[in-house]
């Protein structure tokens, strides 16, 4: 079931790889026998999280293809990519790749969120041509949505390569020992998120009340796409696309707080969320009904950190976009965002 909701969400979210040089391969392409040429590319790759390496392995992995190609059609060039994955966190990396770019030792590929003030202040090329050229062999098949989430002032100004949506992940095995089967706990928490949020809530309730687990929901410690997830869930939109401006929902806003505060009221959610470390440990321990705090690449972290093992993953836990809070919204998934201004991107199913 996890691998269907998987790629039910994969149209939602992205990270964008950012290019400030780009190497033309049609000129790469083009060169004759005589012209050897090893092309020399920098890429600083950001990932927090074990799964996260892969970003950098994908370059590697592209730049070997690319060679592969580049032998099978006789040609002397040869492309040589150093890739440097870091563990940083995103303002630190964001501040790092500020100061390389200032030195002249900037990479000529990496990951970063903030794309439209990159494209505003020059620190990025627009890819449409390379695009264009490369539509048929590369970009045919991506969600056309993705590609909205690269664009800025009607040009693409990155490549999608990552999506991890926010989500709900619940216990299913909770469920059961209250009672539920499985095709109740479908209908009641449906793959889509067609639900409601006082229903998920609801049954956080029943687990806690019938001491089965020691938190009902565990949202986000810290700042991240997963609180305006919620905002969303409420109707809060914070952003004018027609303006670009920011906006203030203080009807819905206020909502939500209410509803957060019942919610701590009634033991479904503490007054302040436990560090990360609880956070995960408990519920892959089963000692949290669900947890708003992840998204959907996260069992990655819980297989590596805490013991999260492939059976249970299948069998006992599931996973949803954040179901709507009042009516008239759809559920909704966003992906690694603070505003609009910064180019965060969200998308909704």
């Amino acid at each position: 079931m996890y691998k269907r909701c998987l790629i039910k969400l994969m149209r939602i979210g992205i990270t964008v790889i950012m290019v400030s040089l780009l190497i033309s391969i049609v000129s790469i392409v083009g060169a004759t026998a005589g012209e050897e040429k090893v092309y020399e590319l920098k890429a600083n790759i950001i990932g927090p999280g074990p799964i996260g390496v892969k970003k950098a392995e994908n370059i590697e992995l592209a730049a070997e293809r690319l060679n592969q190609m580049l032998e099978s059609m006789d040609s002397p060039v040869r492309v040589k990519v150093s890739v440097e994955f870091s563990a940083l966190k995103w303002d630190p990396f964001a501040d790092k790749f500020y100061m390389d770019f200032k030195a002249g030792k900037a990479p000529d590929i990496f990951t970063l969120r903030n794309m439209v003030e990159l494209a505003k202040r020059g620190f990025i090329v627009s890819l449409d041509d390379h695009v264009k050229s490369f539509w048929d062999s590369n970009y045919y098949d991506f969600y056309p949505n993705l590609w909205e989430s690269a664009k800025w002032n009607d040009k693409i100004w990155g490549i999608p390569h990552d999506i991890s949506p926010t989500g709900v992940w619940y216990r299913k095995d909770v469920l059961r020992k209250l009672g539920y089967t499985d095709d109740e706990i479908l209908k009641m928490l449906p793959l889509d998120g067609r639900t409601t949020l006082d229903k998920l809530a609801e049954l956080a309730k029943e687990a806690v009340d019938a001491g089965l687990v020691e938190y009902g929901i565990l949202h986000r410690p810290s700042k991240g796409s997963g609180f305006y997830a919620v905002l969303l869930a409420f109707g809060a939109e914070a952003y004018n696309i027609k303006t670009d401006n920011l906006v203030l929902n203080k009807p819905a806003m206020l909502k939500m707080y209410e509803w957060h505060a019942k919610m701590v009221k009634g033991g479904v959610i503490p007054p302040e969320s436990p560090p990360w470390k609880t956070i995960h440990s408990t519920f892959v321990e089963g000692k949290t009904f669900c947890t708003l705090a992840s998204h959907v690449g996260t069992p990655a972290e819980w297989k590596e950190k805490y013991g999260l093992t492939d059976e249970a993953l299948e069998n006992d836990l599931d996973f949803i976009p954040f179901p709507p809070a009042v009516e008239g919204v759809k559920p909704v998934s966003t992906e690694r965002l603070r505003n609009y201004r910064k180019s965060y991107n969200i998308f909704r199913i």
